[in-house]
This record gives structure tokens, C-alpha cells and sequence, in this order.
């Protein structure tokens, strides 16, 4: 477990050793060496930025509580609210703004070890348990790296890029392979949407890989449509979860004309074999052309769930599909098309979604808070014991920022976050924040603001986030690194939450 200080306080610390808690409550110490492995000049290991045994502002006097100045006993982990807020107040390894909220930054900071110009590694991110999947795809200047890449956390905590980059199987060069990952348990699903077969040019495709009793990552299978067309984007989006897949395909005809939009769902073919073979292809009755269902999708247990964010003029809409027998997935029965209840054209909605129970979370990167444009908004909607499915929140961030795409989500339990990539800490920065929600007595409120500890202009931080545990990732695929532009990082929050 590793808690970030600032830098100043720690020198602090070395400069008035003799500070210290009245009531002699035992402190932390720690190096504050730099533990973190070095690959081509790039710092792929954890970094550890160290502790203080003096009781100044921001001093921990155990790994739950913090210590503040000026009080003699050490007070529960959290921002002290009955105190004037200082900048320096520790929060959960972070510090407190102005108005008590929690401001944190990362705990290490992943990168590839072979890093290149434009690769936007961070583009989307996935982790379940000690692994986590990086993706690196992004069409920056036209440009797709098409590969993926592999963390691992040892028993001791730490994380380490597995050996080997997992890349497609030809035909798929040049495809946009890694701008959509997952992964459960020993499996990772990739897609590539841009990547063409026959002669359907943008078909698509999605590659599984299975991780070996040797710990090795390799490719076992690549899924195509049953019905591959030219302009398909099979592959936009993927999710597995429960010995199922489901890929968007957005730019499929559909039932009706180009663009409506479908998904397809692949399950395990339960020989043994670990293989998987399309089971349903999900439509909606009312669909459009130009809807561009399965732009976004997730699943959990025997549920799917598909954004739609270009229906009726870009004001969007989310579908919830459900599976009522083994290969047999409909919409659901109760109504599943959902709507922001105060959309409008252009917000987006749907363009990122997630699902865990019967909670959902969908996006409007681009609906409007008061007079901010483009700020974003979150709807989270809940299925009841009826399976009617009703919106029960509007979550935007506390200091909505216009322009910000406040709208990647990650759900996990009680816990959201979302991602805002071109939030502007400085005018016109693009620099990103990443924001957690915690759900308490059946509602979902700002628990804190995720930074990176040093930001620069484009970095794009929060255009993909994920959770597992009490591990979060964030993407930033705009950073620069060895002076290359659009390299791309991925930053680690470890404990995300208390």
C-alpha cells in the first residue's frame, strides 16, 4: 500500500525532525526512493514517493487516519470538514481543497516498454483482480500502433508489464487493434474495429486471448460477424463477463439502413475448449439508421446493455437486453430503450455505459451544465423489482469545466468514476481529471478529484478508467514522453477508496 505526499512536505519533514504528535503515536516512516523498474529509459515499475514522521500538515500517523497540525491526537481518514479546509489536509493519501473535497494523484505510472510517437497508449483500459490490459490504438494522426499490453501484480503488491505484447494475427494490421479491451479472469477480449476480410473493408474483428499455466498471454481465437459487411465497426466496443462476449458493432445495417447499429453476443461453447460462437445478434425494434447502437456496450451476469449516442440528432439513447434462456438474448421485456430525462440534440448519451447489478451508468460527454457547454452529465438508472427500469440520478462534476467530455465510467459496487479528458486545469489545456462517486444510502455523490501529480497540456488524462478491488486506472493517451509527442500513459490509484 503506497500514499503519495507532496514533495514539499516531505522536505519539510527533513528540515523539523523534531515536530512531532503530542500524544507519541507511532508514524510511518519510508525511504522515499524510487522503487519503480527502468525498460528503454521508461519508468514501468511503481513509484514510491515516501512518508514523514512529523506531525506537519498532511502527516499520517497510520495508514487509515491522518494527522493535522495543531491537534494532538490523530483524526479519522477523510477531510476534516469541521476545520477550516487547507490545501495541505491528507485525504486518503491526497490533500483537501478550498471547499473539503478530496484531491488525490497518482500512486505510480504505467507506460509501454516500447513506447512510440502517437501510440495513445491508455486509449482504454480494463483490470479484473492482479491483471489489467492496456490498450494502445488511438487513430492520432492517423496512426494505430495495434497492440495491447499486459500488467501483472505479484504477491507483494507491485505491478510489472508482463513479457510479450499482445498484437493480431495479420490480417488485422492496421485495424485500430486495442481501441477496445476487457478482460475477466484468464481471458481478454480486444477488438479492432477497422480491420477488413473478404472484401468488406471495416468489417472487424475481436481477438481472445487465454493466459497459459506458464503465465504467457496468446491469442486462441479471432471472432468475426456471421454476416460481415463493409463499415461494420464489429469490434467497437467489447465486454465479457460470465462465460459471455459482447461486441458493438455500430456501423452495422441493422434491421432497417446503415449505421442503426447492432450486437452481437458469443458464449462458450461449453466443450472444454474455451472457444466461443455467436449465439444472438441484439436489434431494437424502434431503431434508426445512423443510431449507432453498440457504439458502447457492457454486460454483467444475464444482462447487456448498448449505447445508442447518435440516435434522434446526437441526443441518444441506451438499450437493456436480457438473457431469458441459454442463447436466447431479447430486449427487455419491461421496455429497454432508455433516455436522459432532460437529453438534448447533441448531448451524446450513451456513449460510454456500464452495468453492475441492477445499477446503470450512462454517459452525455456532451450535454450542457448551465451556461458550460459541453461539460458532460452521468445518468444512473436502477431496475426494479418489476424489471422497469427508471432514472434515479444526474451526477456532473463539482466544477464543471466547458469542453471537459466529462462521461468515461467505470461501476463497481458503490463505486463510479468517471473521466473528464479535456477538463482545462489551465485555459485551454486539455490536461483531464478524473472524478469518484460514492454511493451511500442509495445515492452516488462526489468523493473525490483523481490528478496527475504533474500535468501538462494535452494529456487527456481520464479518457479511459477501470476498477477492480481497491485498484483504479486512469488512461491518458495525449501524454508526451522522451520527448515524443502522443505516447500515452496509464496511471495508478492504489487504494481507490478507503
Amino acid at each position: 500500500m503506497r500514499f503519495f505526499f507532496l514533495p514539499l512536505l516531505a522536505l519539510f519533514a527533513l528540515l523539523l525532525p523534531s515536530l512531532g504528535c503530542g500524544d507519541d503515536t507511532p508514524v510511518l516512516t519510508d525511504s522515499g526512493r524510487d522503487t519503480g523498474t527502468r525498460d528503454s529509459g521508461r519508468d514501468t515499475g511503481s513509484r514510491d514517493t515516501g512518508m514523514s514522521d512529523a506531525c506537519f500538515p498532511g502527516a499520517m500517523c497510520d495508514p487509515m487516519v491522518e494527522c493535522q497540525e495543531g491537534r494532538s491526537t490523530c483524526d479519522p481518514v477523510g477531510c476534516e470538514v469541521s476545520v477550516p479546509a487547507a490545501a495541505d489536509t491528507v485525504c486518503m493519501g491526497g490533500t483537501c481543497d478550498g471547499s473539503g473535497t478530496c484531491v488525490r494523484t497518482e500512486t505510480a505510472m504505467w507506460g509501454a516498454s516500447d513506447a512510440d510517437m502517437f501510440d495513445a497508449f491508455g486509449g482504454d483500459v480494463a483490470i479484473d483482480g492482479s491483471y489489467a490490459v492496456i490498450g494502445v490504438g488511438s487513430a492520432i494522426a492517423g496512426v494505430y500502433a495495434d497492440a495491447a499490453y499486459v500488467f501483472e501484480r505479484d504477491t507483494g503488491g507491485n505491478w510489472r508489464q508482463v513479457t510479450g505484447i499482445l498484437t493480431p494475427s495479420g490480417s488485422a494490421t492496421g485495424g485500430s487493434f486495442g481501441t477496445s479491451v476487457d478482460i475477466e479472469g484468464d481471458t481478454i477480449v480486444i477488438g479492432t474495429h477497422g480491420a477488413s476480410h473478404t472484401s468488406a473493408m471495416n468489417a472487424g474483428a475481436v481477438y481472445v486471448f487465454k493466459r497459459g499455466t506458464d503465465g504467457t498471454w496468446a491469442e486462441t481465437q479471432a471472432l468475426v460477424a456471421s454476416d460481415p459487411t463493409a463499415g461494420q465497426r464489429f469490434g467497437r466496443s467489447v465486454a465479457i463477463g460470465d462465460g459471455h462476449i459482447a461486441v458493438g458493432a455500430y456501423g452495422d445495417a441493422g434491421v432497417v439502413t446503415d449505421d442503426q447499429g447492432l450486437v452481437y453476443v458469443f458464449e462458450d461453447d461449453g466443450m472444454g475448449t474455451e472457444t466461443f460462437e455467436e449465439v444472438a445478434r441484439l436489434t431494437v425494434t424502434d431503431g434508426r439508421a445512423g443510431d449507432g447502437l453498440g457504439f458502447s456496450v457492457d454486460i454483467d451476469s444475464t444482462y447487456v446493455i448498448a449505447g445508442a449516442p447518435f440516435d434522434n440528432n446526437k441526443k441518444g439513447s441506451a438499450y437493456l437486453f436480457e438473457r431469458t434462456a441459454p442463447g436466447t438474448w431479447t430486449e427487455l421485456a419491461a421496455g429497454s430503450r432508455l433516455e436522459a430525462s432532460d437529453g438534448a440534440l447533441d448531448d451524446g448519451f450513451g456513449t460510454h455505459v456500464a452495468l453492475d447489478g441492477d445499477t446503470m451508468a450512462i454517459s452525455a460527454p456532451f450535454a450542457e451544465e448551465g451556461a458550460v457547454m459541453n461539460a458532460g452529465a452521468v445518468y444512473i438508472f436502477e431496475r426494479q423489482t418489476d424489471m422497469t427500469v427508471t432514472q434515479s440520478q444526474r451526477l456532473v462534476a463539482s466544477d464543471p469545466s466547458g469542453e471537459a467530455l466529462f462521461g468515461a465510467i467505470a461501476l463497481v459496487g458503490d463505486m463510479l468514476l468517471v473521466g473528464a479528458p479535456k477538463y482545462d486545469r489551465v485555459s485551454r489545456s486539455e490536461m483531464g481529471i478524473a472524478y469518484r462517486f460514492q454511493r451511500a444510502s442509495g445515492s452516488f455523490s462526489e468523493a473525490e478529484k483523481l490528478y496527475r501529480l504533474v500535468p501538462e497540456v494535452g494529456d487527456r488524462f481520464g479518457a479511459a478508467v477501470a476498477a477492480s478491488g481497491t485498484v483504479a486506472l486512469i488512461g491518458a493517451p495525449g501524454v508526451d514522453r522522451m520527448a515524443a509527442e502522443d505516447v500515452g500513459a496509464v496511471f495508478i490509484f492504489d487504494p481507490i477508496m478507503p
